[in-house]
């Protein structure tokens, strides 16, 4: 679940790595789905307690921060790649990811 957490939090993290900043608030993401499965895998973690979730979510917010930031240059390469291609295969994003 940790992992889901984490993973859920991932483009929020990416996107504030892009832009260069944090919104106040962030209303945005609150209502979006991510948000929602990061919240509803934090409340299976925590036995339903709400307050522990919104911790978990936090958390699972500045691990992703922590990941975004250590893997930028994959992140980024990868996202122009898609931009570029549409998709992706497995061998591609190898070979991508190879590059240092």
């Amino acid at each position: 679940m940790e992992i889901t957490i984490i993973a859920s939090c991932a483009g929020k993290a990416a996107i504030d790595k892009w832009y260069g900043w944090k919104a106040e608030g962030d209303q945005n993401w609150r209502a979006s789905k991510d948000y929602s499965d990061a919240f509803a895998a934090a409340l299976k973690v925590s036995d339903g307690d709400e307050q522990a979730a919104a911790l978990l979510v936090t958390w699972g917010e500045r691990m992703a921060d922590a990941l975004v930031e250590a893997q930028w240059p994959s992140v980024h390469r990868l996202a122009f790649a898609l931009l570029e291609k549409d998709q992706l295969n497995g061998e591609q994003i190898d070979k991508l990811l190879a590059v240092s």
